[in-house]
């Protein structure tokens, strides 16, 4: 694979994977099981937010031993919904509704992975998180397989074994967990596990993307352009990279400045590779790296005066737009 796709490569599910203290929001792509369980993808066993949530009527349930009533109090606790956030309380919920013997606690036993994973309430101990996600993943739970696979890719808490994470990764993936689809798609990429198989990569990152992963999106707007792993078309490389674009993703907001710039996919227009270098440089969370900065500058001492003024005002409209939909997630 070419050495400017490799760069983002491999794309295993670390970077991207949530922990205890900072719970995904169930409707994001790759929505983990962690203190929202009950918006899991594939089973909703009456755990669903309400407005107010009943802690009386929910802790009754939970001390008669049902098990999502537990995991569902735990989740309270963790999050301080209708109750003082304490994560004793939550781990001790979660490690009740874990020791259950029904299908159920394979919820709770994959929150307690993360826990341990994570050094969330517990002395962090990979291991430990090993046991908890293998107990989940062998009840057939997405994201504890995927979790799981992770930990063999990484080496932690178990030796590291790319053949074992790609058997995970792939039995999270089959179920349309779309961190473990991201991450197989780096793992065949790299041939790590595997035997290195361009199209099988971008076969798992086109399933990603297709679920609204704006990496996964990004990683195939580059892929186009460089027509590796799939023929190469400037016109796809654009329509991936707007889609990561549009969802913040400030490298694909370069790619696409960069298509602009070029007339490569696109009609060249200063003011458009303008105004997603400007919001490409504002997005960026690495101060080192100045290439989005000079290339908005080079684009931009080409505009009048007034067209670059009506295109500021755009980056600020779209900048707010954007805050207003992340704080709506």
């Amino acid at each position: 694979m070419g050495s400017a796709l490799a760069l983002l490569l491999p794309l295993l599910v670390t970077a991207a994977e949530p922990s205890l203290a900072a719970p995904v929001k169930p409707d994001q792509p790759g929505a983990s099981p962690q203190i929202k369980a009950g918006h899991d993808r594939h089973v909703d066993k009456g755990l669903t937010r309400k407005k107010h949530l009943d802690v009386r009527a929910l802790r009754k349930e939970a001390d008669k031993g049902v098990t999502i009533a537990q995991v569902r109090l735990g989740t309270a606790y963790n999050e301080g919904e209708g109750v003082p956030r304490d994560h004793a309380e939550a781990l001790r919920w979660f490690m009740k509704a874990a020791e259950q013997s029904d299908a159920d606690a394979r919820f709770a036993q994959c929150l307690l992975g993360l826990a341990y994973r994570e050094g969330d309430g517990v002395p962090q101990d990979y291991a430990e998180a090993v046991l908890w996600f293998t107990k989940s993943a062998d009840h057939g739970y997405a994201p504890a397989q995927c979790f799981l696979g992770n930990a063999y890719s990484e080496g932690q808490g178990v030796p590291q074994d790319h053949a074992e994470a790609v058997r995970w990764f792939t039995k999270s993936a089959d179920q349309g967990y779309v961190l473990a689809q991201r991450a197989l798609g780096g793992l065949y990429a790299n041939g790590q596990g595997v035997t290195q198989n361009h199209a099988e990569s971008m076969r798992w990152f086109r399933k990603a993307a297709d679920q609204g992963d704006a990496l996964a999106q990004r990683i195939l707007g580059l892929a186009y352009n460089l027509g590796e792993g799939v023929p190469q078309s400037y016109a796809e490389a654009v329509r991936w990279s707007r889609k990561a674009a549009d969802q913040g993703d400030a490298p694909a907001q370069y790619q696409l400045a960069r298509a602009y710039s070029e007339g490569q996919g696109v009609l060249q227009d200063n003011a458009e590779a303008y105004f997603w270098a400007n919001i490409a440089t504002a997005l960026e969370d690495n101060a080192k790296d100045t290439s989005f900065a000079q290339l908005r500058d080079a684009v931009g001492a080409g505009l009048s005066p007034t067209k670059l003024s009506t295109t500021q005002k755009r980056c600020r409209q779209w900048m707010e737009e954007f805050e207003k939909r992340k704080a709506r997630k």
